[in-house]
C-alpha cells in the first residue's frame, strides 16, 4: 500500500514538473515569436556588391548580416527586444561614414518592415512599418532648419581653416572659428531639448530611451533616472531600457576617481598586444589620455601632448592612450599618423561603462594625471569639473618637474 501511494505521488510529481516545463517552453517560445521581425529590402543598382545590416539583437549581441547583390528584392529576419535602430551599407569599410550616400540607419520593430533602397541615395530610404521610424522622422523634421544652420557653420568653419593655413590673419580667424563653435554649442543644445520633450511627454515610446540613452553621457544622473522612472515597464525591457539601467546600476556601483582618490588599476592589451596595468607605472607620473580617432579637438592636442611627453618622458613621465574607437584600424591609423606611438596606446573600445564608472567622466578629450604612489592629483578638459584646460595641465607638470 505504502509503495503504492509512492508511486502515485512520484507519478504526480512529474506530471506537475512536464506541466510547468510545457508552459516555461511555451512562454519562451510565445516570447521569442514575440520579439521577431523580417525586413523586406527592395534594392535598386549596379555597382553595389554587397547589403550589410547591423543590428543589436535581443541578447544586445551585434548582428552583420550581410546580403550578395543578386536582383533587387532581399528579406531577412531575427529577434529584437524592442523598436532597434539598424544600420545599413554597401560597404564595411564605411560603416563610421555618416555623410557615406551608401549608408542608412533606421527603426524596425518586432514585425514586418519594409525598406526602399536606391543606390548613392541610401538617405532618401523610404521605410514602412515602424511606428518608431515615423515619429523619429518627425522629429527630425522638427529641427531640419537647425541642421541645416550646422552645415552652413560647419562649411564656413572649413573654409576660415583653409584660410588660416594659406596665411591668412590667424588672430581674425580664431575669433571667427570660436565664435562658429559657440553657435554650433547653441544649435545642439537646441536640438537636443527638442529630443527631451519628446521623452518627457512619451515615456510609452521606445524611442524616449533610444534617445535617453543617447545623451546619456551628456546628462545628469539625477536627470536620467528621473526620466527612466517614469518609462511603462515595457519601454524599460526593451533594448535602449536595458542599456540605461545597466548603466545606472554601474554609475551607482562607481570607485570614486575624484583628486585625492587611488587611480583605478586598469588590466587591458595596449598597441603591440602586451598586457598593461597602472600598477606597472608605480614610482612614475602617469598621464591617462581619453580619445578616440573620431574626436577633433583630441587630435588637435597630440601635437602639445607629444611636445609635453618628448620634455617630461625623460623626468619620469608616462603617457598612456585609451582609445574609445569603435574600430581597430582607424585607431590604429590615427595613432601611426600623430606619431603618437612613442607612449603607450591603448584600445579600450567604446566602452562608456570602463570610462564613466571607473575614472567619472563624459566627453572626450579627458586628461587624469596620476602621481608616484598611485593618487589622482588632477582631472583635465572633459575629465575636469572645474573648468581645467591643456593650459592647466601644462603648468601642473612644470611644477612637478621644473622644480
Amino acid at each position: 500500500m505504502f509503495k503504492a501511494k509512492e508511486k502515485k505521488r512520484i507519478w504526480i510529481t512529474l506530471m506537475i514538473t512536464a506541466v510547468c516545463l510545457c508552459g516555461l517552453l511555451m512562454n519562451c517560445t510565445n516570447q521569442k515569436k514575440n520579439n521577431e521581425f523580417t525586413l523586406h529590402i527592395n534594392f535598386k543598382g549596379e555597382n553595389a556588391k554587397y547589403l550589410i545590416l547591423v543590428y543589436k539583437d535581443s541578447s544586445n549581441s551585434r548582428v552583420i548580416d550581410t546580403f550578395k547583390v543578386k536582383g533587387s528584392e532581399y528579406k531577412t529576419n531575427g529577434y529584437i527586444k524592442g523598436a532597434t535602430r539598424v544600420g545599413i551599407f554597401n560597404d564595411l569599410r564605411n560603416i563610421e561614414d555618416i555623410e557615406d550616400p551608401n549608408t542608412f540607419s533606421f527603426f524596425i520593430e518586432p514585425k514586418n518592415n519594409y525598406v526602399n533602397l536606391v543606390e548613392n541615395k541610401f538617405k532618401e530610404a523610404i521605410v514602412k512599418g515602424s511606428k518608431t521610424q515615423k515619429e523619429d522622422e518627425k522629429l527630425l523634421k522638427s529641427v531640419d532648419d537647425v541642421y541645416s544652420d550646422i552645415n552652413i557653420l560647419m562649411r564656413k568653419r572649413k573654409d576660415l581653416i583653409k584660410k588660416k593655413y594659406e596665411g591668412g590673419n590667424v588672430e581674425l580667424i580664431n575669433g571667427q572659428i570660436e565664435e562658429i563653435s559657440l553657435k554650433q554649442k547653441n544649435n545642439l543644445k537646441k536640438i537636443k531639448n527638442v529630443y527631451f520633450d519628446f521623452i518627457e511627454s512619451n515615456p510609452n515610446s521606445d524611442l524616449s530611451a533610444y534617445w535617453l540613452n543617447f545623451y546619456f553621457n551628456e546628462t545628469q544622473k539625477d536627470s536620467i533616472e528621473l526620466y527612466f522612472s517614469k518609462f511603462t515597464p515595457e519601454v524599460k525591457n526593451n533594448l535602449y531600457g536595458n542599456q540605461i539601467e545597466e548603466k545606472i546600476r554601474a554609475i551607482n556601483s562607481s570607485i570614486s576617481s575624484n583628486i585625492g582618490d587611488i587611480a583605478y588599476n586598469f588590466d587591458l592589451i595596449d598597441i603591440n598586444d602586451k598586457k598593461i596595468n597602472l600598477g606597472q607605472f608605480k614610482g612614475k607620473y602617469v598621464l591617462l589620455d581619453f580619445w578616440a580617432s573620431w574626436c577633433a579637438p583630441c587630435r588637435k592636442a597630440n601635437p602639445k601632448l607629444k611636445r609635453l611627453y618628448i620634455e617630461y618622458h625623460p623626468k619620469g613621465l608616462e603617457v598612456v592612450g585609451l582609445s574609445s574607437d569603435r574600430d581597430k584600424a582607424l585607431w590604429k591609423g590615427a595613432v601611426k599618423k600623430d606619431g603618437i606611438d612613442i607612449w603607450h596606446q591603448v584600445y579600450s573600445g567604446n566602452n562608456v561603462l570602463f570610462n564613466s564608472t571607473n575614472y567619472n567622466f563624459k566627453a572626450i578629450p579627458a586628461y587624469i594625471l596620476i602621481n608616484k604612489e598611485g593618487y589622482i592629483i588632477g582631472r583635465y578638459l572633459s575629465a575636469s569639473t572645474e573648468g581645467k584646460d591643456f593650459n592647466d595641465l601644462e603648468y601642473k607638470l612644470a611644477e612637478i618637474f621644473l622644480k
